[in-house]
């Protein structure tokens, strides 16, 4: 199955949902709740349901010298049908805290006209590949580009 992950809006296609594993300092930014995952039909959030406390000795140490694994319990979990419009104000909302990793190929307006302009959830998948540099060496990513930026922006 193909999914489309999102972390802190910036969206990447997988095949799979990884078990999250994390440091001390995941713990302490709890990165969980910056992550979305979308299927053809679902919306997926990672629950987790053994936060370990940390200490104020502990969480000085993961931000300087001392950073370990932690041993966490995290679910990728079906919260609701895919709405497009989720999956946009995500992407919309990474564009609007930090851009750059986002928009490595694109500028911002270019990402969500690609994005915007996928009329199916395979199209979707295209657009965030092209956003993701395959534009460069798949023809129908390039051809995707071409039809919705014209024919200078590949």
């Amino acid at each position: 199955m193909t999914y489309i992950v999102l972390e802190h809006g910036v969206p990447r296609v997988v095949d799979s949902l990884w078990p999250l594993e994390v440091d001390r300092l995941a713990v302490v930014k709890r990165v969980w709740e910056h992550c979305k995952a979308f299927s053809a039909d679902s919306r997926y959030e990672l629950v987790v349901t053994d936060v370990p406390q940390i200490t104020p000795l502990q969480r000085m140490l993961a931000y300087t010298i001392y950073n370990p694994s932690v041993d966490l319990t995290a679910t990728w979990t079906r919260v609701s049908d895919r709405l497009t419009s989720d999956f946009l104000d995500a992407v919309r909302a990474g564009l609007a805290q930090d851009d750059d990793v986002i928009t490595q190929w694109f500028g911002s307006d270019e990402v969500m006209n690609l994005l915007e302009s996928a009329s199916s959830w395979d199209e979707l998948v295209l657009a965030v590949r092209c956003i993701c540099g395959e534009h460069e060496t798949n023809r129908t990513a390039s051809a995707y580009v071409k039809r919705i930026l014209g024919a200078n922006r590949t």
